[in-house]
């Protein structure tokens, strides 16, 4: 199973859908002083065997690439390999024009290349991340079958070479994914026998041939990690922003929790210049956080005490701020009657912003997806479709989420294109689209 199912079943039993979230934090998460779990913790009886010299490397699997070798520092049992030079890296991801069916008819539209056999015939090839680097390049954190059980976990340029990866041939037993960066930086959450509780993390620098970071998570509850420019964190079933260095991945103190916010849940946090911004919810009130290591954690975009005005979903490239600015219900947690697309410019100074509505978007979903914001345009799904907005002028284009082939979820905008998953025929796949070429688009209203 893919990690963005679990992080969606993690969201689901939050309630971080649709209108917010519940207020009670989950009695599940450890301790603000826990630390990562034991090998021995983390793997059946079966598999348990003293970390010491004498315990015998595994034999490799048939098949296995010439030049892998088993990645060790999480775990030797996992059943993941890193390649022991750069010359043996996977080849770089191919494209191909979408189909047909794709929307909006006529747009220039390509999709990732399947390779191989599909170990998970609903996601054979994509990605689940995608960021753009200072010099302009776009980085996938991607997915790439090669037969039943074995998948390449890739970081890799859009348009350019494979730093990174991890072969998995054993997806029953250990899996990688749900991935995640920042500049040269990445994360994935490792998880173990198919479970959404437990299992750990994997990362390090785009380039290396293995992770630098190995770090095993408390296995009672479920975990969702990114890889942030201060520290490495994990949210927690619990809602607690945990934190680990990337110097040494090292336990640092938890960045914030529910229990600081009353009772409020924590989301998953944003990255841009050296701050942290996520959301902070229940299905009464709806704000924004920021953290910057100067000033630590404060409210960033807040309403106050009322059940009537919130906002959300907030998204920054590090130049300008999106979110949604919610407003008007008849009861105190129904839906809004307004949901207003803002931006402002980057700032973590809550009293400097400044900001500007762009136009309305559809409700009643809010709470799920962040705002995708690159070169002056802004992507966000609402479960129906997903609305590229352009900054300067509140111009936006629908990508629909419908028929054969759907757009599901943004994950990075640059000048010239969007990289979205897209459904088609009912199977996950990554596509590219040419903003120049959606059409003239929607007025502002």
């Amino acid at each position: 199973m893919r990690r963005t199912v679990l992080v969606l079943v993690m969201l689901l039993g939050s309630g971080r859908i649709a209108f917010g979230c519940s207020s009670a934090p989950s009695s599940s998460a450890p301790s603000i002083n826990a630390g990562p779990t034991v090998l021995a913790d983390a793997l059946p009886p079966d598999r348990q065997t003293p970390l010491d010299a004498a315990d015998p490397d595994p034999v490799p699997p048939a098949g296995l690439p010439e030049g892998w070798t088993i990645e060790r520092s999480y775990s030797k049992h996992c059943g993941i390999y890193v390649p022991q030079t750069k010359d043996k890296l996977p080849p770089p991801i191919r494209w191909e024009v979408c189909p047909a069916s794709a929307t909006p008819s006529g747009a220039d539209c390509r999709m990732m290349a399947i390779e191989g056999e599909p170990a998970d015939k609903g996601f054979p090839a994509g990605a689940e991340a995608a960021w753009v680097r200072a010099d302009g390049s776009v980085v996938l954190g991607a997915y790439r079958s090669v037969k039943p059980s074995w998948a390449y976990s890739l970081f890799a340029e859009a348009d350019g070479p494979v730093h990174t990866a991890l072969l998995q041939t054993d997806l029953g037993l250990c899996s990688v994914g749900s991935a995640s960066g920042y500049q040269d930086h990445y994360g994935l959450d490792v998880y173990e026998h198919g479970s959404g509780t437990g299992g750990g993390l994997l990362a390090g620098e785009l380039g290396d041939l293995g992770p630098r970071i190995a770090i095993h998570l408390s296995p009672t509850s479920a975990h969702t990690v990114r890889a942030g420019s201060f520290a490495i964190l994990d949210l927690t079933a619990g809602f607690t922003l945990d934190q680990y260095s990337w110097a040494d991945g090292g336990r640092l103190p938890s960045l914030w929790s529910a229990a600081q916010d009353n009772g409020l849940q924590q989301g998953v946090p944003v990255f841009a210049g050296g701050a942290a911004f996520w959301p902070s919810d229940n299905l009464r009130y709806q704000k924004v956080k920021v953290y910057t290591p100067a000033a630590g954690v404060r409210d960033f975009l807040n309403a106050g005490m009322v059940t009537t005005h919130g906002y959300d979903d907030l998204g920054t490239d590090g130049t300008d701020l999106v979110w949604l600015d919610l407003q008007g219900r008849s009861t105190e947690t129904g839906p809004y009657d307004t949901l207003t697309i803002t931006t402002a410019p980057f700032t973590t100074e809550p009293s400097l912003v400044v900001p500007r509505r762009l136009r309305t978007e559809q409700g009643p979903g809010f709470g799920v997806s962040h705002f995708i914001v690159g070169c002056g345009y802004a992507a966000r799904s609402n479960g129906a479709h997903i609305r590229v907005v352009r900054l300067s002028d509140g111009q936006s284009w629908i990508l629909s989420n419908t028929g054969g082939f759907g757009w599901s979820e943004p994950l990075a905008v640059t000048c010239t294109e969007l990289f979205a998953t897209v459904r088609v025929a009912g199977v996950t796949r990554l596509a590219r689209v040419r903003l120049d070429s959606l059409g003239p688009g929607i007025a502002p209203d």
